[in-house]
């Protein structure tokens, strides 16, 4: 196993039960965690916090694992987070084209 947990979408469905708000102190913890799908939580809650690291969100941009910088960018749709160009720019130079697709969609909302 690669430190992914057995069932991701049933800890997804249980932790999108909380706002986002709720991990605010747990933030940098979720992102290192070794599982992608903590991850990619972090990610989706990362651009939810308003006054959340940038730090983290660079970290979450440069992840080895497609599907938290995926939700990274997904996230970049909703976010009234400004100052975090140098973030969007990672993912638009990302290898996979779903990425750089999705934050190309966040950049035209912005």
């Amino acid at each position: 196993m690669d430190g992914d947990i057995d069932n991701p979408r049933l800890l997804e469905n249980s932790l999108a039960q909380a706002p986002a708000d709720t991990f605010r102190h747990d933030l940098l913890a979720l992102a290192v965690s070794r599982s992608p799908s903590i991850r990619a939580f972090a990610a989706h809650c990362w651009t939810q916090i308003g006054d959340s690291e940038e730090g983290i969100g660079r970290r979450l941009a440069s992840d080895p694992a497609g599907v938290v910088r995926l939700a990274l960018a997904h996230g970049l749709t909703s976010t009234a987070k400004t100052g975090i160009d140098d973030i969007r720019r990672i993912l638009r130079d990302d290898c996979r084209f779903s990425v750089r697709a999705a934050v190309q969609q966040s950049d035209q909302r912005c």
